[in-house]
């Protein structure tokens, strides 16, 4: 077959440059056992990311910089339209729980999750949330690095008084950069035939 004019898809969507899990470079909302209610944030592009065609995800990963028990943390994907993140309106289009085991400290965690995310949409949004963990003496930092990134790594934390996402910069860490990846492929609709 003869090359086509689409743009390539990529299999994973980051905006980390590295998948480096530093020790000691996190930070999250917590009593010194457990933590309370976090949610770690990004934003993807679609239009750079995929040139605003559908995605279908698969996975999702995300850094776990320590886990001191095995406990659970959800993930959910949005569509985010009308401004950017954290601005805009989320709708969410899928949510997966699983448990990360102390074994997991130092690692990025994947996450298998199904998501359609529709052709136009401006912005995927990726939460991780680690549920309040007091009760249970659970603490979990999620992975990050100081490595470069190309967009925005945000936290929310209510009993912390961050009720909305918040770019980590604004809370004093501009260091901590999340390691989210997305997994995928485009298409949607009809299969295309493909030489082989």
């Amino acid at each position: 077959g003869s090359p086509s004019a689409t743009p390539s898809c990529p299999p994973v969507i980051t905006q980390s440059s590295t998948q480096t899990i530093t020790t000691g470079n996190s930070v999250s909302c917590n009593n010194g056992v457990g933590h309370t209610d976090n949610s770690y944030w990004r934003a993807f592009n679609m239009v750079t990311a995929v040139g605003g065609v559908a995605y279908n995800v698969d996975s999702v990963d995300f850094g776990v910089e320590s886990a001191n028990n095995t406990q659970p943390v959800t993930v959910r994907l949005y569509t985010n339209s009308g401004a950017p993140f954290p601005g805009g309106t989320r709708t969410q289009i899928a949510t997966t729980t699983i448990s990360v085991t102390a074994a997991q400290t130092g690692t990025v965690v994947n996450a298998p999750i199904t998501a359609a995310v529709p052709a136009g949409t401006s912005e995927l949004v990726m939460e991780v949330l680690t549920p309040d963990g007091q009760a249970t003496g659970n603490l979990l930092f999620i992975g990050s690095n100081a490595d470069p990134e190309s967009g925005t790594s945000y936290l929310s934390a209510a009993a912390c008084g961050v009720t909305n996402p918040t770019p980590v910069a604004q809370l004093g860490f501009p260091n901590m950069h999340i390691v989210f990846n997305v997994h995928g492929s485009c298409g949607g609709g009809s299969p295309t035939p493909t030489a082989t």
